[in-house]
């Protein structure tokens, strides 16, 4: 039986079954079918699928932040991983740089950071030599992954995107990434944490002092189930 809710513009509805044909006249118009979760809207000639509440698509925003890291250090930013994702993107610009050295990343639970056991493979490309091909770097139960480069001038740019797997789940985390290293260096990158913790935010550092500010954002996976 239909039931509508004036102040939601929608009405709810309960199967398929008392779905109204669609039509001109109800282009437009919504309802919410209860049995299915799913707030489908009338084109005039269809019934749309807008939103399936049960299994809502895509990302969503967690923390932004123009987050300086400054000195040999931890900047934390807390209470980013939860049980309601299991995945995150993590987007990080390096907006301005004092040294010439790497951004790098942690797992960490209430500011205390993990320091070791850190695993990272990257491949890279000189995009100013035609002739080169990848090459690869990495490095072994490291302190920290090696996540930006600060940018040689203002002009040019350094940023990170990257997939975080599993941090808050108690098991190893794992990484996938790409990074663009003064708008000049593209580099491909896949990484461990072989630590089965978990862990709910993460530290940033330079290692070596100096400052850089960063742009990041951190975004949840939406669980399907």
């Amino acid at each position: 039986m239909a039931k509508a809710f004036p102040n939601t513009g929608a009405t709810v509805i309960d199967t398929v079954a008392d779905l109204p044909a669609a039509s001109a006249a109800l282009e437009g118009v919504m309802m919410f079918q209860k049995d299915t979760n799913e707030l489908k809207i009338c084109d005039g000639s269809s019934w749309i699928s807008m939103l399936d509440t049960d299994n809502p698509p895509g990302l969503e925003l967690i923390y932004s932040n123009a987050l300086t890291v400054s000195g040999t250090g931890e900047t934390f930013v807390n209470n980013l991983f939860s049980s309601k994702y299991e995945n995150y993107k993590i987007i990080i610009n390096i907006a301005s740089a004092s040294i010439g050295d790497w951004l790098r990343m942690r797992l960490q639970n209430s500011g205390t950071s993990s320091s070791t056991l850190y695993y990272t493979q990257q491949a890279y490309l000189d995009s100013n030599t035609a002739a080169s091909g990848w090459t690869g770097d990495g490095e072994a139960n490291s302190s920290s992954w090696r996540v930006g480069f600060p940018p040689a001038s203002s002009t040019t740019a350094d940023s990170c995107s990257i997939d975080l797997l599993g941090p808050f789940i108690a098991r190893q985390t794992t990484l996938t990434g790409n990074m663009i290293q003064d708008a000049r260096y593209m580099r491909v990158m896949m990484g461990s944490h072989r630590v089965a913790t978990s862990y709910s935010g993460l530290a940033f550092t330079t290692l070596n002092g100096g400052s850089l500010v960063n742009n990041i954002r951190v975004y949840g996976y939406r669980n399907s189930i």
